[in-house]
């Protein structure tokens, strides 16, 4: 794998994106997103990857291993693998679309999609632990026809607290209920992005 490549490469020829990755793998939906991450003053990079053909996949044939990938830029223009998930699974990628975005400068807003609920995961380069940390996370349940599991997650883990704000359905008079807010304060340490896969995605978004 190459882990540093002419910055002049990546800006001008989304070809050679490919060089940046392990061999065996793909760049999802091309969605790569630039930001200078760390506040080094240099431009840094952040892709989702997956292994197989991503124009190949059926029912059978799936990616086995997706992981959200960064890179920092150099000095010496260059750029250099800083850090990844774990593996997301398949089930992240499941519906098509741009995944990642920027906000506030330098936090890394990655969103995922599906039939009854979505999730924002947010990244951030945290210098006490010279790495990038999971800082906070987004849920909304869409729940059933009559609302059961409804609700919206929100989760700082810098304050290590959990707002959650639930919903239901009163059948007879047809109307949504929105229940008290409720504040949840988390035991969980900060996790780093390395930490953050498909097995531990539901405790860190709303169950945990």
């Amino acid at each position: 794998m190459n882990t540093a490549k002419k910055a002049q490469v990546i800006l001008n020829n989304r070809v050679d994106y490919a060089d940046f990755i392990p061999e065996g793998y793909a760049i999802v939906d091309q969605n790569i997103v630039f930001g200078d991450f760390n506040g080094d003053g240099l431009k840094d990079f952040v892709a989702i990857i997956a292994d197989g053909d991503l124009n190949d996949f059926d029912d059978d044939n799936y990616p086995g291993d997706v992981r959200i990938i960064i890179y920092e830029g150099t000095e010496e223009e260059t750029y250099v693998k800083r850090a990844q998930s774990g593996n997301m699974t398949y089930a992240f990628i499941y519906e098509e679309g741009d995944y990642i975005k920027i906000i506030k400068s330098n936090v890394i807003s990655i969103t995922h999609q599906s039939m009854r609920s979505d999730y924002e995961l947010k990244f951030r380069f945290e210098t006490n632990y010279d790495t990038y940390m999971l800082i906070g996370t987004e849920y909304s349940n869409y729940g059933n026809a009559y609302l059961e599991g409804a609700g919206d997650f929100s989760t700082n883990y810098l304050n290590k607290t959990r707002t959650i704000k639930r919903r239901t359905f009163n059948p007879e008079q047809e109307t949504i209920i929105y229940l008290p807010e409720e504040k949840i304060k988390l035991k969980e340490d900060i996790r780093t992005i390395n930490q953050v896969d498909g097995s531990s995605i539901d405790a860190l978004i709303c169950c945990g």
